[in-house]
């Protein structure tokens, strides 16, 4: 990490991390002293616990027809192919993609490599 023109050492990196830690904690402590804060976190909380839980929630696919659930499923594959799509186009996911196949493909070859080793020399 670069201070001011120079490299920082390890300890002084940890040190102004404490700093930066700590400096957010007391930001954090004074925002909840804050009534108007306190007072919209309660409010918050109180809209929670008004709001039904998943686990409480009686699932859809119960209420439905067979057709309405194929074509329920339907709807849901269509919607994740468009959002997969919409991802794709961001060149920055592309990249990782990239990125990401290319450590499998690596990882792939290191695990044949590693078990033809092992099945010629021991078996």
């Amino acid at each position: 990490m670069a201070k001011m023109g120079k490299w920082m050492t390890p300890e002084e990196e940890a040190r102004q991390k404490f700093i930066m830690r700590e400096r957010d904690r007391e930001r954090k402590r004074i925002k909840r002293m804050n009534p108007e804060y306190r007072q919209m976190e309660r409010e918050r909380d109180r809209f929670r616990k008004q709001t039904p839980r998943p686990s409480v929630v009686i699932p859809i696919h119960i209420l439905m027809t067979p057709e309405e659930e194929a074509r329920h499923k339907f709807i849901m594959r269509e919607r994740d192919r468009e959002r997969k799509r919409i991802k794709r186009l961001n060149p920055e996911y592309r990249r990782m993609e990239r990125e990401r196949d290319r450590f499998r493909k690596k990882a792939r070859r290191a695990n044949v490599a590693f078990f033809q080793y092992i099945f010629l020399n021991y078996i």
